[in-house]
């Protein structure tokens, strides 16, 4: 039994595209064929395209930028996303208070974001402080999911910079 099937939809991929179902278990593609049955639900996309979802790599959700706040919060923020094609974003997770440690700002960023966006998101770190500290819990929040880092070398009175060293 699968969650979901969309029937006569065409599937689009890089390679190639044809009229066909899919089928959804588990929040994966399971089956791509044609007459797929016996799921949960069905959506029929006759006459529609079916295509995977984008990935916005760069976003800024809820963030300050000098003394405003980004509009959007993390749940009107990944539906205003979805509607435009997304279905994954990554936001970034700055260590504006530095007196927290990153993985202290990777978790106050991600209770912000858990349980409100409404698909799947990551965060890239942001470290502002230059030490071994710094050095040190790198390797803790790859283990915690972090992709990337971006560090600034600008931005100094928005205490964004890290030093070159």
């Amino acid at each position: 039994m699968f969650d979901l099937i969309i029937k006569n939809g065409t599937l689009v991929t890089a390679e190639w595209s044809a009229k066909g179902d899919l089928a959804i278990k588990n929040g994966k593609i399971a089956v791509i064929g044609e007459r797929i049955t016996g799921a949960a639900k069905t959506i029929d996309a006759e006459g529609k395209l079916v295509m995977p979802g984008l990935i916005d790599p760069h976003v800024h959700i809820s963030q300050t930028f000098k003394d405003q706040k980004s509009a959007d919060d993390f749940h009107t923020g990944t539906v205003s996303a979805a509607y435009g094609g997304n279905t994954t974003i990554i936001d970034f997770a700055t260590q504006w208070d530095k007196s927290y440690d990153l993985v202290q700002t990777l978790v106050n960023r991600r209770n912000l974001a858990d349980g409100n966006v409404v698909f799947d998101y990551s965060l890239h770190a942001c470290p502002t402080k230059s030490s071994e500290d710094t050095i040190t819990i790198l390797s803790k929040l790859m283990e915690m999911g972090v992709p990337s880092f971006k560090v600034y070398l600008t931005y100094k009175k928005q205490g964004r910079m890290m030093d070159d060293a």
